[in-house]
Order: C-alpha cells, then structure tokens, then sequence
C-alpha cells in the first residue's frame, strides 16, 4: 500500500493545480511486450507479452501543449530463447510526459515524451516444468527511465475521446539488486495502448 502513495499523491497534485486548465480523466488498457537490455551483448532473452492497465490524467494548457501523467499496473520481464523459464515483473509505474498535439477536427495526433518512476510489487521465474521462485531479493524494489509515446485521438463527442497509441519505456538504471554481476540489466517494453479520456 505504501508503493501507491507516491503515485496518487502526484496525481493529486497534477489535479489541484489544474484550475483554469482544461482537465481530462480516463481508463487505459493494453499490451506490453517487455525484454531485458542487457549491458553485455553475449545476453540475449526473448520478450515477453504482458498485460498494462491504469488511468490517465490530463491537463491541457493550449491547443497544443499538455501534461499527461499515468497510474498503470505494467507486467514486465523476459524470457529465456530455450524458453525454459520466464521472469515476469510486476510494477506500479508513474509517468509524466509533455504531450504536443497536432492536426485538426475530430482525429488529432500527439506526441508524449517525459519520464516514469516504477515501484515492484512482486516478482518470480517461473520454469517449464511448473515450478515458480519468487526472487523479488533479487530485483530493486524501485524502477526509473524515460517514458515516450506515439498517438492518436477521436472526438467520440463533447468532452469524449478515444485513444489509440503505440509507447514505451527504457529504463535507466540497473535492476538487479545485489553486487557481483558485472552486466547491468535494464526493463524495456514496448506498449500497444487503448483508453477514453473524459474532460472535466
């Protein structure tokens, strides 16, 4: 429970501040296909396709230029080419992204580029044969990167849009935790993404 205050207390401050700014609020649902990057390139792993889900918030300071934050479950992880096992990570993940807008009439365009923070909330390899081993020791409990994305937007009607867009996410540090290992691992996904934003 402590993992979440962080996020919705950002959020709650993006939505306090929005005052004379045009606020939007909205569900989020999609598909992650995550992989490791590995500092060594003798590392390789195959992705992995995981689920994404959340909310977004939104404020709109002109016609062209946004705010955009998010509160999302993100599965991550990688797995094996043999596929003999699969890492899957759990996160919390905020990100807060500049968005800027583009064309006209009811389909527009859009631009996202900022930052996330990720907090894990569970973590395990499971194997081929069933077997399952948590290893939530071994992975950092808090996760951080850049957060991008590519979109469009259709004016279902007033105040109602629906959204369709392709993101992702790269990771900036190590989430190995622990020494000993000279290969830095890094979380990676790539993110196919549909929601609805309300304007408030």
């Amino acid at each position: 429970m402590k993992k979440l205050l962080l996020p919705l207390f950002i959020l709650c401050f993006i939505i306090t501040n929005a005052q004379d700014s045009k606020f939007e609020i909205g569900p989020e649902i999609g598909v992650n296909f995550s992989n490791y990057a590995f500092s060594d390139d003798d590392y390789e792993n195959e992705s992995l396709t995981r689920i994404s889900v959340g909310a977004i918030a939104k404020i709109n300071f002109s016609e062209h230029w946004s705010l955009k934050g998010k509160l999302r479950y993100d599965g991550k992880g990688s797995k094996a080419k043999d596929g003999s096992f699969e890492e899957k990570l759990n996160y919390i993940t905020l990100p807060v992204m500049a968005e800027w807008n583009f064309g006209n009439g009811n389909l527009k365009g859009y631009l996202n580029f900022g930052l996330y923070v990720g907090f894990l909330t569970s973590a395990t390899t499971e194997f081929e044969n069933g077997e399952e081993l948590n290893i939530e020791d071994a992975v950092k409990s808090t996760d951080f990167g850049g957060a991008y994305a590519i979109g469009m937007m259709y004016k279902l009607k007033e105040n109602m849009n629906l959204i369709f867009e392709i993101g992702g996410q790269t990771g900036a540090i190590d989430i190995e935790d622990g020494e000993g290992s000279a290969v830095i691992i890094r979380n990676q996904i790539l993110s196919v993404n549909i929601g609805v934003t309300f304007g408030l």
